[in-house]
């Protein structure tokens, strides 16, 4: 069969129409032209893309809170165990008839289990003046004060033995998550704290790998 240039493009720009008949109601008879349905399906498209992406960013709001929350838990379950460590070995010591150990690296690195210092978490051993006396892995903040390490307002704002995280700000202008927990009868205290940046950037990194798979 020959089309001449008219006949083929009436062919392709003729607006053509569905047609559907309702069951049981030969009568009704529905006639939708191309350029609604078209119209139709482009909009449905768009509302289905608009709603996964709104699920998506719904979801990845969850899941980003949820990450805090266990990274949040984890530095107090650390900060705990490293504190009742400490504690034992302070007051064992002394009821042993032993010299009191020294607050210094060697000590603090004792009293750290093996995943401790993971994902970036920071350990600052403090004695009674406020002078850090070992930090771990940044060895050198010690003889530094602590507020000069945590941020002036960093004592007033963090209750010990709080059993939640608290949300500090350091000298640097980065926010962290901080716990401090003291060591009787030493009168020093335990720090530990880990930078938010890091806390989202390992989350961030989980969620590309992720969709890497996809």
């Amino acid at each position: 069969m020959n089309l001449n240039q008219s006949q083929f493009r009436q062919l392709f720009s003729r607006d053509r129409n569905l047609r559907l008949t309702v069951p049981g109601f030969k009568a009704i008879n529905l006639h939708i032209p191309e350029h609604v349905l078209r119209n139709v399906i482009t909009a449905l498209a768009a509302m289905f893309l608009l709603l996964l992406g709104s699920a998506i960013v719904s979801e990845l709001k969850v899941n980003r809170q949820t990450h805090v929350d266990q990274q949040e838990s984890l530095a107090l379950l650390h900060a705990d165990t490293a504190a009742y460590a400490l504690k034992s070995m302070l007051s064992g010591s002394g009821a042993n008839g032993q010299t009191t150990p020294f607050f210094n690296e060697a000590l603090l690195r004792q009293s750290l289990s093996k995943s401790a210092l993971e994902q970036d978490r920071r350990f600052l051993l403090v004695k009674a003046d406020g002078t850090i006396a070992a930090a771990l892995p940044d060895a050198g903040f010690e003889g530094m004060a602590l507020a000069d390490v945590m941020g002036p307002k960093f004592i007033l704002s963090t209750d010990v033995n709080a059993q939640d995280i608290s949300a500090v700000t350091l000298p640097d202008g980065q926010s962290a998550y901080a716990a401090m927990r003291d060591l009787p009868p030493s009168g020093g205290t335990l720090v530990v704290y880990q930078a938010q940046s890091h806390v989202l950037s390992s989350w961030w990194d989980s969620v590309v790998k992720l969709a890497a798979l996809f």
